[in-house]
């Protein structure tokens, strides 16, 4: 889709995308802990292969929707898929904190692990998702009131969001957990892997990403002609 420049039915991808992995999601909530040993190793495969996107493509679908939305492009039926598939990123966030499961009972105790609480997770999930469509259908009305500087100013941080997500898992939590275990604070050590991958992030966004795009989009572009070509 991407090199042929043709998202038409870009509403197509988020359904599949949203019906295979919410699957996937509803057979480990429904069947978790089963002593079916073939079905326990399809769902550790859902849960552990993340590449599948067969555990987090709910939330890849939801921004499609989002996507669709802001185009103007989201039907009556597709905000109905769009709900549904809310609930199921819901749902994604309750399996992954409330229920047990092998990689984390490795670091924490059985009973730390179901002394969890997934309301917080799905709370803030909820919380800030509702942001996006305001910002959809009133950023015309807020931007207007903000000044140059400060829309300079959020359009970074929101560049800054994508590089955040890749790296608070990656390196912020293994910073934190190097400087515990060599005996530091806790929040020094929340504290300091913040600071190190606001930084990191802002770096990309600025240095690393601009050129890389570039170099990207020059490629596609040529890849789109030479398919268009031979049509």
């Amino acid at each position: 889709m991407i090199l042929r420049r043709c998202i038409d039915r870009i509403d197509l991808l988020a359904l599949g995308l949203a019906v295979y992995s919410g699957s996937a999601i509803i057979v480990s909530w429904l069947f978790h802990g089963t002593d079916v040993e073939w079905l326990n190793s399809a769902i550790a495969l859902a849960r552990g292969k993340r590449q599948l996107l067969a555990w987090h493509g709910v939330f890849f679908a939801m921004g499609i929707y989002f996507y669709l939305a802001a185009v103007g492009r989201l039907q009556r039926s597709g905000i109905i898929f769009a709900i549904l598939t809310l609930s199921l990123c819901c749902l994604q966030i309750y399996v992954g904190t409330a229920l047990p499961r092998a990689e984390a009972l490795a670091e924490i105790s059985e009973a730390e692990m179901t002394m969890r609480s997934a309301w917080v997770p799905i709370v803030a999930f909820l919380g800030f998702t509702a942001i996006i469509p305001v910002s959809i259908y009133k950023g015309a009305w807020i931007i207007e009131r903000l000044s140059t500087r400060t829309i300079a100013w959020l359009r970074v941080l929101g560049l800054m969001s994508y590089p955040i997500y890749l790296l608070h898992f990656t390196l912020g939590l293994v910073l934190m957990r190097e400087m515990v275990s060599l005996g530091g604070n806790p929040l020094a050590a929340l504290l300091l892997a913040c600071a190190t991958v606001l930084i990191l992030s802002w770096f990309i966004v600025k240095f690393v990403e601009p050129p890389m795009q570039s170099w990207t989009k020059n490629r596609l572009l040529k890849v789109n002609a030479l398919l268009s070509s031979r049509d």
